[in-house]
């Protein structure tokens, strides 16, 4: 058996939950002159067309025309156009193929740019680069990726969440209450995320998820790369001695977390299982470990550079 315990309430501190930001960009200040809309209204069309320098000028025209509520309508719409400028290091990276480049600099720009009208533009292109880093595993919405779909036995005490507070990307994620049941002579809380039919884990570097606690009470569980033999290991006396791959982590204070298992570190010298093997990931809390409520999203695979 292999496992690690580490804690990782820090890690992916700067990345920005989109759906968290819930606020609305439609609203339209109230002008003393005509000009003024007309201004307004191109600049958000300068600002669709990402020439953001034109479009910071034309918001700063209209601001001697309007009062202190619409100052403040247009005040994100200015800062955004701050941030659209620095979008040009993005897609040069992305046209270079420098795509952990590119994933770099948008986390810097989701964190301070994120609540501004920016944020269209900035999920689009993360969603064009996370598509080149990572295969998607469970991301808990409407339209979900095949291993999520193949998924069969979720308890009732995993339910799908709407609230855009704990949502990390999208509009969904996954509640899960960690209910302890008696599984043989074992009590054990368990949480399939995702069934890798037709996808290897030996040709992916690293799994990631995210991990919303609300409180800063201890959580432990165990991430299970199991090998197809689910009902024998959840009704096993020793679990953590079952055939299959586990990994331990801490989550231990509120927010979110971003967890990331380096496959080619942790496995290199795994004899219990290969990674050929692997047919499902899993969550599972064991006690003596005390049940804790947390959400779940953005279940994916980390690519090895270039490939496809």
């Amino acid at each position: 058996m292999h496992t690690r315990s580490i804690g990782l309430a820090l890690a992916g501190s700067a990345v920005v939950a989109w759906s968290v930001l819930a606020g609305s960009f439609d609203e339209v200040p109230r002008f003393k002159h005509e000009a003024a809309g007309a201004a307004f209204d191109e600049a958000k069309k300068l600002f669709d067309a990402r020439d953001f320098k034109e479009a910071e000028k034309r918001f700063k025209e209209c601001q001697d025309s309007t009062d202190a509520d619409g100052k403040k309508i247009l005040k994100p719409w200015l800062n955004a156009c701050k941030g659209g400028v620095k979008l040009a290091g993005v897609t040069k990276a992305i046209a270079s193929k420098e795509w952990k480049a590119a994933e770099s600099e948008l986390k810097k720009l989701s964190a301070a740019f994120g609540d501004t009208p920016l944020r269209p533009q900035l999920a689009e292109l993360s969603k064009q680069v996370d598509g080149e880093l990572y295969t998607p595993l469970a991301n808990f919405e409407e339209d979900a990726p095949a291993p999520e779909k193949a998924v069969q036995g979720r308890g009732e005490d995993a339910k799908y969440n709407t609230d855009a507070a704990f949502v990390h990307s999208g509009a969904r994620s996954l509640k899960w209450s960690a209910e302890v049941e008696l599984m043989g002579m074992r009590p054990i809380a368990f949480l399939p995320l995702a069934r890798m039919e037709e996808i290897r884990l030996a040709d992916h570097r690293a799994l990631h998820l995210a991990i919303y606690s609300p409180d800063d009470a201890v959580g432990k569980f165990t991430v299970f790369f199991d090998v197809g033999n689910l009902e024998q290991v959840l009704r096993s006396q020793e679990i953590l001695k079952a055939r299959g791959f586990f990994y331990h982590i801490t989550i231990n204070r509120p927010g979110w977390t971003e967890i990331r298992v380096d496959l080619d570190k942790e496995l290199s010298t795994y004899s219990n299982a290969t990674r050929d093997e692997i047919q499902g990931i899993n969550l599972l809390m064991i006690p003596p470990s005390k049940p804790k409520t947390i959400f779940i999203d953005d279940v994916r695979l980390e690519k090895p550079p270039g490939k496809k």
